[in-house]
């Protein structure tokens, strides 16, 4: 098969992956606004909005060099993320230490507790990982395990939130756990 069939089949699964995964989380979201207040579905995704930001900064958001690295590194790929992985986590690492040291002032500034606060760092040093493999399967044409990937982790992502937010007295709580740590243990 060429390399243009490849990256077309590739490119139709990715797109059929991201579709179910999205859908999944837009066919949820009903849920979600029926059992929480419009107040926790605001700090969700205040806190969701924090999250993704931030890990951008925190983990020098060093994946993104990895369509670049694959012309540089052809050879050395695996190398190349390794060394990424290890120079993201820690960065990662010495903020979250720093976060530790003044986690009275960031929950206070940000808005969150210190448990909201460990579990968005916890999922600053995995994250990566899965980013990294996404990507390196995609450039590699590997749809099926990228696609699987991403099916399994919203999928469990998303039960996980719904279920939390009916164990959890705080909901907003339960969506931050339901939904961040799975995804931290699946990584």
């Amino acid at each position: 098969m060429s390399n243009n069939a490849k990256a077309m089949k590739a490119g139709i699964w990715y797109t059929i992956g991201n579709f179910i995964a999205n859908g999944m989380v837009f066919l949820v979201s009903p849920v979600f606004n029926k059992i929480m207040t419009k107040g926790e579905v605001g700090d969700f995704s205040n806190y969701s909005v924090w999250v993704s930001l931030l890990v951008i900064i925190f983990t020098l958001n060093l994946n993104s060099a990895l369509s670049v690295a694959r012309f540089d590194y052809k050879d050395e790929l695996d190398d190349f993320v390794g060394s990424s992985l290890v120079l993201g986590s820690s960065f990662t690492l010495f903020f979250y230490i720093l976060a530790i040291i003044f986690s009275d002032f960031i929950t206070s500034w940000v808005g969150i507790n210190k448990f909201e606060l460990h579990v968005a760092f916890a999922y600053f040093l995995v994250s990566p990982a899965l980013q990294m493999f996404q990507l390196k399967s995609r450039i590699e044409y590997k749809y099926r395990a990228a696609t699987v990937v991403a099916f399994i982790s919203t999928t469990v992502a998303t039960l996980c939130s719904v279920a939390a937010i009916f164990v959890f007295e705080d909901k907003f709580m339960g969506r931050v756990a339901g939904n961040y740590i799975p995804l931290i243990l699946m990584n």
